[in-house]
């Protein structure tokens, strides 16, 4: 039984990054979470491919950031594929300015990563987007770049049929939203236009793009088109110019129109907004909200949740051991832990938060010369990671955490309490229809909360 550190290390950094759960190299180090987490991803599935597949549908996954969200939907992805679907993927800081975004910002970077997806376009021109292109540019009182307009020919000349027209208005656009988001008041113009065009913009994109694409998926074999922006819920939830938070003009004021694509959508939500007093208007505008769980370290009684430990467990040492079955991994423990009450002292710890449990595993090697790692060097980790938590929070939020820590409740429309939710301060669990929040496990050992 050998310990390879340095394939250990690329491990962890491999942790860093999006998984795909069937894709590279990756995959060995995935581990199946789902009976512990639910299958909100199966449900979707299920949802796309036997409910309605033939029906748009809108459906939404929240969950911490950092506890998954992007590996369960690169899963959903291939198996999507797997059962004869186009699926567009694309992560929403890759095409939008996460600072300022309006619903036609998204509208229409679906629109142009659809078209971008497929090869051999046969489809009319869309006279109405181009129309619309057009009016940008004066809007703006700009020409396309000697650059572009090179660079939309070359992108072009591997297109054929009648799909050159509708290719080049995807660059276009791509290229006109790059350049306005580079200057905050030409994209305020923008946005200003399009919201008063919203109905005849998302006409144009479903009549001119999204039905016709759907139509050339289905020639080729496809059973429908899925359309997946995983990072939404990571959009800067900063204050629009009349007030509003931008989360609440996005998924509450203007949440109906993200319904309005003909095709499946799916894409993620901040957590937080499932306690917030318009929960009621998340689920007339999107139905039921799938919600990717925490990993529970303890149940709600305090005692050690065996099963969520346990594979917080094999999510540390399959990094290590990916040629291993579960128990030869635990019996190899001791060549990278103390012991096994040092590595289960980093699973509690972590939360069951898969991004803390692994950035917390990196700092530990870094903080080691040598293996195995000593308990003593953990336990400065997590001082140190207690004292950047403790220096986030505000005198009189203490107050609250301390009576989360001793009642767990099931939900507070407290907007400072959402504001501990979305700083992560306080984790939700569920186990079946029990649902509790607790404190994070690294701030419950604060002086602050000792009572």
């Amino acid at each position: 039984m050998e310990f390879n550190i340095i394939e250990f290390y690329k491990a962890i950094n491999f942790m860093n990054q999006r998984v795909n759960p069937l894709g590279s190299e990756k995959h060995k180090y995935y581990v199946d979470l789902s009976k512990i987490i639910g299958n909100e991803v199966n449900k979707i599935h299920s949802k796309i491919t036997s409910y309605s597949p033939n029906e748009p549908t809108c459906t939404v996954l929240t969950g911490y950031i950092g506890s998954g969200k992007s590996t369960e939907l690169l899963r959903l992805k291939n198996d999507l594929e797997v059962e004869g679907f186009h699926v567009v993927y694309f992560v929403a800081d890759e095409e939008l300015n996460m600072i300022d975004v309006s619903i036609p910002d998204i509208w229409q970077a679906i629109a142009c990563r659809i078209v971008q997806s497929l090869d051999a376009i046969e489809i009319k021109e869309p006279a109405k987007l181009n129309k619309f292109l057009q009016e940008y540019l004066q809007i703006l009182d700009i020409e396309y770049p000697a650059k572009i307009k090179e660079n939309i020919s070359k992108a072009t000349s591997a297109k054929i049929g009648k799909g050159k027209d509708i290719f080049t208005w995807s660059l276009g656009i791509s290229e006109v939203l790059k350049t306005s988001i580079k200057k905050p008041l030409d994209h305020k113009k923008l946005t200003q236009f399009l919201d008063a065009q919203k109905t005849q913009l998302i006409e144009a994109i479903n009549q001119e793009v999204i039905e016709p694409m759907i139509t050339q998926v289905k020639a080729r074999g496809k059973h429908g088109l899925v359309v997946i922006i995983d990072g939404v819920d990571r959009i800067d939830n900063l204050r629009k110019p009349w007030g509003q938070r931008q989360h609440e003009y996005l998924f509450i004021s203007q949440g109906k129109y993200l319904t309005k694509l003909n095709c499946h959508l799916v894409f993620t939500l901040p957590i937080y907004l499932l306690f917030s007093n318009h929960y009621e208007i998340l689920t007339q505008h999107f139905g039921e909200l799938r919600v990717l769980r925490m990993v529970p370290v303890r149940s709600r009684d305090g005692s050690e949740h065996q099963e969520g430990m346990a594979l917080l467990r094999q999510m540390v040492l399959i990094k290590a051991f990916p040629d291993l079955d579960e128990q030869q991994r635990l019996e190899a423990i001791p060549l990278v832990f103390e012991n096994a009450e040092a590595l289960d002292r980093l699973c509690h710890l972590s939360g069951g938060h898969i991004r803390n449990l692994n950035g917390l595993l990196m700092s530990w090697v870094m903080e080691e010369d040598y293996f195995p790692l000593k308990r003593e060097a953990l336990e400065k980790v997590i001082f140190s990671y207690r004292e950047d938590l403790r220096a986030a929070i505000l005198d009189e939020d203490w107050e609250l955490l301390r009576q989360v820590k001793t009642s767990k409740p099931m939900k507070n429309e407290d907007p400072r309490y959402q504001m501990l939710i979305r700083a992560m301060f306080v984790f939700e669990y569920r186990e079946g229809d029990e649902v509790w929040v607790d404190i994070n496990p690294a701030l419950s050992e604060a002086e602050e909360l000792q009572t």
